[in-house]
């Protein structure tokens, strides 16, 4: 009778033996030791966009929209037109301070 041997173990190639990927596009352009942010061949920074500031009304809307559903299904007609009210004027100051955010946007 033979005598099986189990197989030897697949060993994996050490990260020295891969290949190195492939170089990226800013690579190419600037060359490989370039540090991030380095403006490009025109001369202009990268666009960094403004510091996101959160803001309160999408709460406010959906509370609204929430509470005049509420009074649709359970409650009634005060609630509704209470939660409406909410709604519309949170719908309204989100829109003028969106409006005001990208008007400060560069050209």
């Amino acid at each position: 009778m033979a005598t099986l041997t189990p197989p030897a173990p697949v060993k994996e190639p050490s990260r020295r033996d891969r290949p190195a990927p492939p170089a990226t596009q800013r690579d190419r352009d600037l060359g490989p030791g370039a540090p991030a942010g380095v403006p490009g061949d025109d001369g202009e920074a990268p666009f960094t966009p403004p510091a996101k500031r959160r803001s309160y009304w999408p709460v406010l809307v959906d509370f609204g929209l929430v509470m005049a559903l509420f009074g649709l299904i359970i409650a009634g007609r005060p609630l509704i037109v209470v939660g409406a009210i909410i709604f519309i004027a949170a719908l309204i100051g989100w829109v003028r301070e969106a409006r005001a955010e990208f008007s400060r946007l560069p050209d």
